[in-house]
């Protein structure tokens, strides 16, 4: 995920995100790539869905968790 760990948070950098938020949402996207184990880069909404769910009904994740999950991002395509 390096490339595009690398651009995810250069995208976040540019639009002022703090180094503690910047860390979250990497948190985040690291943890949704692990439970796949692939790139994100070829997972699609169906399978974020299925993630934040698993998050929620699985690991009983608190809202306060899953927030930053769900919330959007400043990323290019």
């Amino acid at each position: 995920m390096g490339q595009l760990r690398d651009q995810m948070d250069g995208d976040l950098r540019l639009k002022g995100y703090r180094p503690v938020t910047r860390y979250h949402y990497l948190r985040c996207v690291r943890s949704f790539a692990a439970y796949y184990r692939c790139s994100p880069a070829v997972l699609g909404e169906a399978k974020i869905r299925a993630f934040l769910l698993h998050l929620i009904h699985e690991r009983q994740a608190q809202p306060a968790t899953v927030r930053p999950a769900t919330a959007p991002t400043p990323v290019a395509r």
